[in-house]
């Protein structure tokens, strides 16, 4: 990001809970129902300012249940510095992503430091969730948001969505990728600015 508070655009347009599973299970009567208005209303929805209003506001708290069955609740984590991911599977940009989300996950030295991940799943089951990360070996600490709840607590209108929150519960920044992306220097410029921003956050002490 080249300021705080600029969220970047990507192209693919993110329908959450049930609208999402309808359209991507390509139903011709649900998407020929639906499209026309969800083409309105998400470009609607797309404002620079959705996102980026959540910078310097309180973090929505949550209490779910990771696919693994172990609670997560953000309260708990307060005092850390935590990066919440939305994404899915359908998603070809998270697809891009989540590697790295894996390696900031598994990285010892900031799990030290205080660095916490949570990966939401946006709109689908558990069992689609774990067939995906069994997989591609993915070890991230993850919940799901099938019915949209906590998307929308977290204005998420595109995928993925990454929010990163201080060790005062406070939200720091917000990050997304570009889905049509010409080559890697886009994605691997914003995963540059999420790690600086992460190592940044990490030097704040809590308040």
């Amino acid at each position: 990001m080249g300021r705080r508070g600029e969220v970047r655009r990507r192209h693919k347009i993110y329908m959450p809970g049930v609208i999402a599973r309808c359209f991507f299970r390509h139903s011709k009567s649900c998407a020929g129902i639906l499209l026309s208005g969800l083409l309105t209303a998400s470009c609607a929805s797309l404002g620079p300012s959705d996102a980026s209003g959540l910078i310097g506001m309180p973090a929505p708290d949550f209490s779910m249940k990771s696919i693994d069955g172990e609670p997560v609740n953000l309260s708990d984590f307060k005092g850390n510095v935590v990066v919440v991911d939305f994404w899915a599977t359908w998603c070809s940009s998270c697809q891009k992503s989540l590697p790295h989300l894996e390696k900031l996950n598994k990285d010892v030295a900031l799990a030290g430091k205080g660095l916490r991940v949570v990966a939401v799943d946006c709109g689908e089951d558990e069992k689609t969730a774990r067939h995906y990360l069994e997989k591609r070996t993915l070890s991230l600490r993850v919940v799901e948001d099938e019915d949209g709840s906590l998307q929308h607590e977290y204005q998420v209108h595109v995928l993925p969505m990454t929010v990163l929150i201080g060790r005062d519960g406070t939200v720091k920044d917000v990050f997304s990728a570009s889905e049509e992306s010409v080559n890697e220097s886009e994605d691997l410029a914003i995963e540059a600015r999420l790690d600086a921003a992460i190592e940044k956050t990490l030097a704040e002490p809590a308040k």
